[in-house]
């Protein structure tokens, strides 16, 4: 933030329940994108317990470069990432000197959620926290998950999913079974 590579925005919005909290995420990722547009060329918006893991490049330039590449008959407008979700790994609490990607290691394998990187000159609006509406003739494409993938820490440590998550999840709606 200091430096100027990173813009934070605060987004002080007080929710009662989940459909108000998808609300509030995605109008947070519209004012993003509509910030991005005309400056950047692609944009992925990812929390900040999900990491991009290409496994074929070394970073998301080069990823999205080969895509590129190998798209050249079809412009997409935007390309779906698959998450993999990683648990607490039977972790109480993550040291403040190790890193969460080192410990946290046991995963239930590809999931059915996405996030999308995307153009957003042809975005109209973001519709989930994982989909982006596109003008209507444009596309994405999904990127298979042995060429990336988006690790989700979603539950972090045994203590923060017991203080933090689940007790953030019940405030909105959610019962315990669906943290």
């Amino acid at each position: 933030v200091d430096s100027g590579v990173v813009e934070l925005i605060e987004w002080p919005y007080e929710h009662t329940c989940g459909r108000e909290w998808g609300k509030i995420q995605c109008d947070a990722y519209q004012d993003a994108i509509e910030k991005a547009k005309y400056q950047t060329k692609w944009l992925v918006i990812v929390d900040t317990d999900e990491f991009i893991v290409p496994s074929k490049q070394n970073t998301l330039t080069q990823l999205i470069e080969s895509q590129e590449k190998s798209d050249k008959e079809h412009k997409y407008a935007g390309y779906k990432i698959q998450w993999v979700v990683f648990g607490t790994s039977g972790v109480e609490r993550v040291p403040p000197d190790k890193l969460m990607i080192e410990l946290l290691t046991k995963n239930s394998g590809v999931h059915k959620h996405v996030k999308t990187i995307v153009r957003p000159e042809y975005a109209r609006k973001k519709v989930t926290p994982h989909l982006v509406d596109l003008l209507h003739h444009k596309k994405t494409k999904a990127i298979k998950p042995k060429v990336a993938v988006i690790n989700h820490y979603m539950y972090r440590d045994r203590h923060f999913l017991l203080t933090v998550k689940i007790p953030r999840r019940e405030k909105i709606g959610y019962d315990e079974e669906t943290v």
